[in-house]
């Protein structure tokens, strides 16, 4: 012991070796006579307090050769070996980054000199024919010059006729004006009032044979003349608008909106209309032109509509038009999104046209959404696309526009859902970034593009495969990790490390929000980034409530509430191995201990801050079988899944499993048999 003291191990160990060779020769010839006749009666104690000594002398050997025990100090040997590594790493990552942008710089270089090479031999062909269409550009251009000269003769001969016919235009509406006058038609219109004007002249004709000179008989013609009229009409124009406003509601029916414009105006142009009856007139006069796709007209008439005091049924209307013919977000995102969600994409395309034709001076965020619905169109037909897949070039192009026209933040997120979705990730964390950037404070869709540049982050490396776990060293009779299986393989690269915090970061800024309870959806993808992925799916549920019949909400309620998932600890993004075999030591002391409850406990917390051990998913299970719980055969399940991949190998956890017999080892045995 004193020479193990000085770290002279090897002399410990030959001489601990000979002190047990003297004790086995003697303690079989001393049967009865040994120190604890009861408990030790062939005097085992020593020679198993001598073999662990040496194991644990060996394993200080290796330590101290490897010059891991600097000082004496164990703890700071394997900090200082931990650092060494971390330093190389990080030596190699950046030594791999320089060699890369060199070999990226010389490609670039390469590339540039092949286009500026080729640019110029095009420029030069390209001169080329350009001097020689400009010469074939001045001779067309003379030829042009007789040709124009020619034509405006033509057109000073064609605006003298057409003076003289305007001139008898007038006098012919002179005429027409002077005759309205003289049967009692005032300020009549030359051209609308024909009608109007032959049959008053019929009247003073049948009167004059008549030899009526009192015009009793003239008055009532024309009165009978317009009751047939109203008969005619079957309903009067003013009852009508009643019946249009609702029609009108729908847009699609442009074939209602002549007949409605032909009542509105006949209720305005009557002299005896009032205020009310006015202004209901030009309510319908303003969606008939709207559903016409004329949108100037439809706000003038409407804002006239709405001045005044009168108080109508028709005026709240009238305002709600305006209001949609005012501001895109008023009217034709809102009901895009609607469509969108039910997955009405042609439809909700529709609309949005219609809103580029009534707003050409707003059109940014228009045409964003345009973009995210032609994309989900080509995401309906096909999960995998590309950029020939019909949809996703008409959606590039709605991006750029969108960008173009102001809308920044919501054309650059539709560019990063293009790019991810076509498999360039790097890309889409670009425009990503740059959406988030671009959105106010507080904006409702700011949280959207954080969250998608968190999932894309992760997608980074979550597609890449774990890396192979090595054969454990083993010293003495125990079989160890090797450090290098501690840092490489469990523990995520620095730059992997890096991006999953940053998506942490994201999702953890939505969470903050005051009012993230009110919005489970969001709430739940925030979860899900954070790798909470039972309390995800448990919101996603909640928020889907409003969406489905109560019956189908029952049935997916229960389905996940019973799911086996549902009884295993979620994992950290970030995994912590060290941490998590502090926590499995503690749950095998607990377990050996028969405290089952706080073995569960302390497995479960060593499956959150690492999940890829088998260990830790078998006595996690063992630790509910004991207690009669559900749940352990999917651990089991689970821990043969990680034992077949080499996580560990069968020998450590053979190792571990050395004190579990019975009908718990039979169950474990089953699991790992069931796993090809």
């Amino acid at each position: 012991m004193a020479l193990a003291g000085q770290q002279k191990y090897k002399e410990a160990i030959a001489l601990i070796d000979a002190a047990k060779a003297k004790h086995e020769a003697r303690r079989l010839t001393q049967l009865g006579k040994p120190q604890n006749p009861q408990s030790d009666r062939t005097e085992q104690i020593f020679s198993k307090t001598c073999d662990e000594l040496k194991v644990y002398w060996q394993l200080q050997e290796k330590l101290k050769s490897g010059g891991y025990l600097a000082g004496g100090d164990a703890a700071k040997g394997l900090e200082s070996l931990f650092q060494k590594l971390k330093d190389t790493e990080a030596d190699v990552v950046k030594a791999k980054t320089d060699y890369d942008n060199l070999a990226a710089d010389k490609k670039k270089v390469e590339t540039d000199y092949a286009d500026l090479k080729k640019t110029h031999d095009t420029l030069k062909k390209e001169t080329a024919d350009v001097t020689a269409k400009l010469a074939q550009a001045a001779r067309d251009l003379e030829a042009e010059k007789k040709n124009v000269a020619a034509a405006l003769e033509q057109v000073k001969a064609a605006e003298a006729k057409v003076a003289l016919t305007n001139q008898q235009k007038k006098e012919l509406a002179e005429t027409i004006v002077a005759v309205g006058d003289k049967v009692g038609l005032r300020d009549i219109d030359p051209v609308r009032s024909r009608k109007l004007l032959f049959q008053a002249v019929d009247d003073v004709t049948k009167i004059e044979k008549m030899k009526d000179p009192a015009g009793e008989l003239r008055a009532h013609i024309v009165e009978v003349r317009n009751l047939k009229d109203t008969l005619d009409q079957r309903w009067a124009p003013e009852v009508m608008l009643g019946y249009w406003m609702p029609l009108l509601g729908d847009r699609s029916r442009k074939d209602l909106a002549d007949a409605a414009l032909r009542d509105a105006a006949l209720v305005k142009a009557d002299p005896k209309g009032t205020l009310q009856s006015r202004g209901q007139a030009l309510t319908v006069e303003g969606l008939a032109l709207r559903n016409k796709g004329e949108f100037d007209k439809a706000r003038a008439a409407l804002a006239e509509a709405v001045k005044g005091d009168v108080a109508a049924g028709w005026k709240p209307r009238a305002k709600e038009a305006l209001d949609e013919l005012t501001a895109p977000a008023s009217s034709y995102l809102p009901r895009a999104e609607q469509l969108r969600a039910s997955q009405r994409y042609a439809e909700a395309v529709d609309v949005l046209n219609d809103g580029l034709k009534a707003f050409p001076e707003k059109s940014g965020e228009l045409l964003a959404l345009r973009g995210l619905v032609r994309l989900e169109t080509a995401l309906a037909h096909d999960d995998k696309v590309t950029a020939t897949t019909p949809g996703v070039k008409e959606a590039i192009d709605d991006a750029d526009a969108a960008i173009k026209a102001g809308a920044t933040a919501s054309g650059q997120y539709l560019a990063g859902r293009i790019a991810e979705e076509l498999g360039q990730l790097p890309q889409a964390i670009q425009l990503y970034q740059r959406s988030v950037e671009a959105y106010p404070e507080g904006h409702p869709d700011a949280d959207r593009a954080k969250l998608a540049l968190a999932r894309v982050k992760l997608r980074s490396f979550e597609a890449k495969p774990m890396p192979a776990v090595p054969e454990p060293m083993k010293v003495g009779g125990l079989l160890l990790p090797s450090l290098r299986q501690l840092v490489m393989a469990q523990l995520p690269p620095p730059d992997e490390e890096k991006a999953i915090k940053e998506a942490i970061e994201l999702a953890d800024q939505v969470l903050r929000r005051p009012d993230i309870d009110q919005h489970p959806l969001l709430k739940a993808r925030a979860l899900a980034t954070r790798g909470l992925w039972t309390q995800s799916l448990n919101t996603y549920v909640r928020g889907l409530k409003p969406h489905l019949s109560r019956e189908h909400y029952e049935g997916l309620k229960y389905i996940v509430e019973n799911h086996p998932a549902q009884r295993r600890p979620d994992q950290q993004r970030v995994p912590h191995p060290m941490q998590a075999e502090k926590h499995y030591a503690q749950g095998l002391t607990r377990y050996f201990a028969r405290d089952y409850t706080q073995a569960e406990k302390e497995f479960s917390r060593a499956i959150e801050n690492f999940d890829r051990d088998a260990r830790y998913h078998y006595f996690l299970g063992l630790a509910q079988l004991a207690q009669g719980k559900r749940g352990s055969q999917e651990n089991f399940e689970q821990g043969a899944r990680l034992e077949s991949d080499n996580r560990p190998t069968p020998n450590a956890v053979n190792a571990a499993l050395e004190r579990i017999q019975g009908d718990p080892r039979r169950l474990i045995n089953e699991a790992r048999a069931r796993v090809p």
